[in-house]
């Protein structure tokens, strides 16, 4: 009986193990949709798209609508006269190692073209399809001339996805280069963000 517990036991624990992994290796991101002025979120989770849970939601609106503090220069100045040519080398292999494991996909962006003159639209129109050419754009970006609207009008679906295990290396490494290996940096910085946090919670009383 004990030596059937403990294979249980072990099972599940490696099935959980294999989940984690998998979960960080598979692709995960958040897909952005506007479409006649509809907006829409979708998580992305190994393949999956699913709708951004109500929840989640509405703290995002509430955490938008708090206010916020924010840091003063005397608080930010003395951290910038720390920082050298290494630290600003190291920000941006940081900076150059996040990016690249972050993968933007634009399904469909689709732009009317429109202003209160429609001689400015046609122009506008023009000078857009021109930039569109010169940049060489995918075929997924479009433009179309409105002379019935005065505001433009933008219909998007784009992906922003990234491995979860990519991000959480170069976000390591990132704290280890900026922060975690100069003591002093690392205390200074959490006293501001526990001032912070402090008048966070004050804040909410």
């Amino acid at each position: 009986m004990g030596s059937h517990l403990a294979l249980l036991i072990l099972a599940v624990a490696a099935t959980v193990l294999l989940l984690i992994i998998t979960l960080l290796v598979l692709p995960a991101g958040i897909e952005f949709e506007q479409e006649s002025g509809r907006k829409r979120r979708r998580l992305i989770l190994g393949g999956l798209r699913l709708p951004v849970p109500k929840l989640l939601a509405r703290r995002s609106k509430e955490r938008k609508r708090r206010p916020r503090k924010r840091w003063s220069w005397s608080e930010v100045e003395p951290l910038l006269h720390e920082l050298s040519e290494d630290d600003l080398r190291s920000a941006w292999k940081s900076t150059r190692g996040l990016f690249s494991c972050v993968r933007i996909r634009i399904h469909r962006l689709a732009v009317n073209v429109a202003t209160p003159n429609p001689a400015l639209t046609g122009f506008a129109y023009g000078m857009a399809w021109a930039s569109l050419g010169s940049m060489g754009m995918p075929r997924q970006v479009t433009f179309e001339p409105d002379f019935t609207h005065t505001r433009p009008q933008t219909d998007y679906r784009v992906e922003l996805s990234a491995r979860p295990a990519l991000v959480i290396v170069h976000g390591v490494l990132a704290l280890w280069r900026l922060i975690l290996r100069k003591p002093n940096r690392s205390k200074r910085l959490w006293r501001m963000t526990g001032r912070r946090s402090d008048h966070g919670r004050d804040g909410g009383r």
